[in-house]
């Protein structure tokens, strides 16, 4: 286990990539001391549609990136498939930034657009209070920054308390640790079919996961491909 103490600072469901291709990502940032990277979780949900996620993470890299660390701050990024529990570390050869957009400010017709340019919540339950962060998905043109060349590491990882992967038709999450990333800093995970985004975000989510949904075209490929 590693001795750094990592915490759960950003817990947001996020659009990304295109509209009618991609829909929403659950996106957790960790972060420990100040020299340490902060590491950024992008779940894929299990009644998840269109391209499947390992197909577009650099476009979920790049709107983490701009809502949680819109300064440019550099960031290691995790892929989570609900369907077996499954966590591959994305190294990207890459990142290039398209415009300060949101780091120098907008032009004067487009600041204050910029200046509220998302929405959030913040549910507090007896784990204690989270904030999250909803991007309107019809800005994707504004994000400042592409991610290139995603190459895949699989994480061995271990359930807290032997509790084994959450069954089906359970509403129960467990906690898995990823030692080699996180040390003993868990990590919520919940049964497939019952990983939706109105349960991290509630109806804004949802909401947001409709209008996405809605746009797919009817020959967008399913969302349950398996790439690994």
């Amino acid at each position: 286990m590693q001795d750094t103490t990592w915490r759960l600072v950003h817990d947001a469901v996020i659009p990304y990539g295109k509209a009618g291709l991609d829909t929403v990502v659950h996106a957790r940032a960790f972060e420990a001391t100040p020299t340490d990277t902060p590491i950024v979780l992008l779940s894929e949900f299990g009644d998840h549609h269109g391209r499947p996620l390992s197909q577009a993470i650099a476009e979920a890299a790049a709107a983490a990136q701009a809502a949680l660390y819109r300064r440019g701050d550099d960031l290691r990024f995790v892929q989570h498939t609900p369907h077996g529990q499954r966590f591959h570390e994305v190294r990207f050869h890459q990142r290039r930034r398209t415009t300060v957009f949101y780091h120098r400010g907008a032009p004067p017709a487009r600041r204050g657009r910029s200046a509220h340019w998302s929405t959030s919540a913040t549910p507090v339950t007896v784990r204690g209070a989270r904030r999250h962060i909803f991007q309107p998905p019809q800005w994707a043109q504004d994000l400042p920054w592409t991610f290139h060349d995603p190459h895949w590491t699989e994480l061995p990882t271990t359930p807290v308390n032997d509790d084994g992967i959450p069954q089906a038709r359970s509403a129960r999450p467990m906690e898995l640790l990823i030692p080699t990333l996180l040390g003993d800093t868990p990590v919520q995970v919940w049964p497939a079919d019952r990983y939706l985004p109105s349960l991290i975000g509630g109806a804004t989510a949802r909401k947001i996961a409709d209008a996405r949904n809605a746009a797919r075209a009817p020959e967008t490929p399913p969302g349950d491909a398996v790439l690994f």
